[in-house]
């Protein structure tokens, strides 16, 4: 039987988490484990003989539905890409906890593993998650920053409304049309003007590397063109990959899909290769 369609639009916030988890939430892959950070849960992917470095990753949903074990198959594959061990943040989720809260989250998470003697981290994150990893790549003091090997956004979803992707491709029953995705930023941020998560919040100076995944059918394909392009203004180094033919959530369908599985392979080489000894 086909699992009922979300309501993104009206549906409260509680039904909405409960559906996306019956949908989405995959079994616990194998070699992993959950962590406690502080007051914040982790799930760790292991991998058996681990390269230099390690991903945190933070998960999509809009920042309103979602966990590490929705998007499991995503960092359970993206781990096993890299060699790299993963630590996917079940950070708070909006509208209980508005923003700052996940970036808080992520820099505790951050915070506990350079105490742990890691180095050279990848940020890693897709569609709301996405905003999240550059948001806290953009709050790290200069010290803290000087660990990261890279930040990746995958379909990075960034606060555009009436871009020509949006219009062209948004779909209601898909939760990503205007309307959705206004939701989604208004709950975020609790109704302020104040969205770390927009282009403008990040267009920051870094010296971190940045990697840039969209799909070229993709509703907030705009969102990562823009970013793209208001990073690079700022002197950043940027890679930009779109996936031709493929929409929103791409690294979802990796088994199925052979553009997707490229673009995964794609990101993955250049993690480890910002990731690999000097």
């Amino acid at each position: 039987m086909a699992a009922s369609p979300l309501d993104w639009l009206n549906a409260d916030v509680a039904q909405l988490r409960a559906g996306y988890e019956r949908q989405r939430a995959r079994p616990m892959p194998e070699n992993a484990r959950w962590l406690t950070v502080g007051a914040v849960r982790v799930l760790e992917h292991r991998v058996a003989q681990a390269r230099a470095g390690a991903i945190v990753y933070f998960h999509g949903g809009g920042f309103i539905v979602g966990s590490p074990l929705t998007h499991a198959d995503v960092t359970a594959q993206l781990g096993r890409a890299t060699g790299l061990p993963l630590y996917s943040v079940d950070y708070r989720l909006a509208p209980d906890f508005v923003a700052p809260a996940p970036v808080e989250d992520g820099r505790a998470v951050i915070d506990h593993l350079l105490a742990k003697g890691a180095t050279r981290l990848v940020l890693c994150g897709d569609s709301a998650g996405g905003a999240i990893a550059l948001a806290v790549e953009a709050s790290l003091p200069a010290a803290v920053r000087g660990h990261l090997a890279g930040v990746c956004s995958f379909y990075g979803a960034h606060g555009l409304l009436d871009t020509p992707s949006i219009v062209e491709r948004g779909r209601r029953a898909e939760g990503t049309d205007a309307a959705c995705l206004r939701r989604y930023f208004d709950l975020a941020t609790g109704g302020t003007a104040e969205n770390p998560y927009a282009i403008g919040a990040l267009a920051r100076r870094s010296s971190v590397p940045t990697y840039l995944m969209v799909g070229s059918d993709d509703p907030l394909r705009d969102d990562t063109l823009g970013l793209a392009q208001a990073l690079a203004g700022m002197g950043r180094d940027v890679t930009l990959d779109v996936a031709p033919g493929e929409g929103h959530g791409l690294l979802h369908i990796v088994e199925s899909s052979r553009a997707a599985a490229d673009a995964l392979e794609r990101a993955a080489r250049w993690i480890e290769g910002r990731c690999r000894e000097p």
